[in-house]
């Protein structure tokens, strides 16, 4: 049984079907080049599916904002949580509710592979951190990832 549950979390999840796996930035990309002080890694997933998480949520001035399609939230302090990010973002996150997603089981919270009892949007954005978020079907959670070195 391990050694199945161990082949599945190899298995790539894909990313699901149509706008909603998606979603857009809540407004036009700003041109910014400064980086953030600090990075958490952000997998979204619904229904078993990946969601793309865009770039140009937040702006210059805000406390999270992305600049790739990649789930790299970079953070201007360390105290961020997920809650502030969504609400950069516009987007709804709340105990049954992600985005346009909405489920009879709660919205599940993971920390580098370990979940996180409580609302998700009090999950703090821990700088380093790979913080996945489920609504629906379980996917395997990551434990880490590898942030690309930053360039000036």
């Amino acid at each position: 049984m391990i050694a199945l549950l161990a082949a599945l979390a190899l298995v790539p999840t894909p990313i699901g079907p149509g706008r909603a796996y998606a979603p857009l930035p809540d407004r036009a990309l700003e041109v910014c080049s400064r980086h953030l002080a600090y990075a958490v890694h952000l997998e979204l997933f619904a229904n078993g599916r990946a969601l793309v998480i865009p770039t140009g949520i937040g702006s210059c001035s805000d406390a999270a904002r992305t600049r790739t399609p990649t789930g790299v939230v970079e953070l201007a302090r360390r105290d961020v949580s997920l809650g502030e990010l969504f609400r950069v973002w516009r987007q709804p996150l709340d105990g049954r509710r992600m985005l346009s997603f909405r489920s009879r089981a709660p919205v599940r919270a993971y920390v580098n592979g370990r979940l996180v009892r409580g609302a998700a949007a009090a999950v703090a954005l821990t700088p380093g951190a790979e913080i996945v978020i489920e609504l629906g079907a379980y996917v395997p959670p990551h434990t880490s990832f590898l942030f690309p070195r930053r360039t000036p």
